[in-house]
């Protein structure tokens, strides 16, 4: 992940992530899929967002697990 997409999932996640939302799948798909698009709007590719991570959807969904203080559902 380049440092530009590193910054620009972290600095997303904690804006577009509510604090109560719960640990879901299809949350966590949507999310994954509204990260890229902001992305791109920021010059960024889905490559630059997720080279270093297993998958773009498995991050957001732990940050909606930790944030839910559970286990996905």
């Amino acid at each position: 992940m380049s440092a530009r997409g590193l910054q620009f999932l972290n600095k997303w996640i904690a804006k577009n992530i509510p604090a109560d939302a719960k640990a879901d799948s299809v949350l966590a798909s949507e999310l994954a899929d509204k990260v890229l698009v902001a992305a791109e709007k920021e010059g960024l590719t889905a490559k630059d967002v997720g080279e270093e991570v297993d998958s773009i959807f498995e991050t957001i969904l732990k940050a909606l697990k930790d944030r839910a203080g559970g286990s996905p559902e």
